[in-house]
């Protein structure tokens, strides 16, 4: 079973697994843009990489974190988290069979990692394989171990 387990902000990152084995690594593709009125470029998601992630990986299943807005989150950078989740969101349902929604609270707490550092889940992530971890890799390493460990889904890691 091919599986795309999702972190999915500017920083984030999907990983591809065939049975419960990791397959590739992709961060969150993104293009600088320039934005009228703002003086640096600015990151927005980079929808044709995206879809070509998706084509690649041609996922059976798509897991998400499932994302809320945070207090103290500004506007433009909440409809820009939200543009990245929505465009996430749609090519799930396009190249998918399944679309399967993990709350951030459920997997941290699968892994220990509740009352924790951002930087526990990296560190956590990063004692199970030899990728180099940012956070946004180690959330979508571990989004995807959550399934296999709670889906009943093949794991023979």
């Amino acid at each position: 079973m091919r599986v795309l387990s999702i972190d999915p902000g500017i920083t984030g990152a999907l990983v591809a697994w065939e049975d419960g084995k990791e397959t590739a690594i992709f961060k969150m593709p993104f293009v600088k843009i320039k934005v009228a009125g703002k003086k640096n470029l600015q990151k927005r998601l980079d929808l044709k990489a995206l879809d070509k992630i998706f084509l690649e990986v041609s996922p059976q299943h798509v897991v998400i974190e499932k994302v809320h807005a945070m207090p103290g989150q500004g506007v433009t950078s909440m409809f820009n988290f939200g543009f990245s989740f929505g465009a996430v969101c749609t090519l799930a349902a396009t190249y998918g069979d399944e679309t399967i929604f993990v709350q951030p609270g459920a997997w941290k707490k699968h892994f220990g990692l509740l009352k924790t550092v951002k930087r526990a889940a990296t560190d956590y992530a990063q004692a199970m394989t030899s990728t180099k971890m940012t956070s946004g890799i180690a959330d979508a390493y571990l989004i995807g171990k959550f399934y296999y460990e709670t889906s009943g889904e093949k794991d023979d890691n």
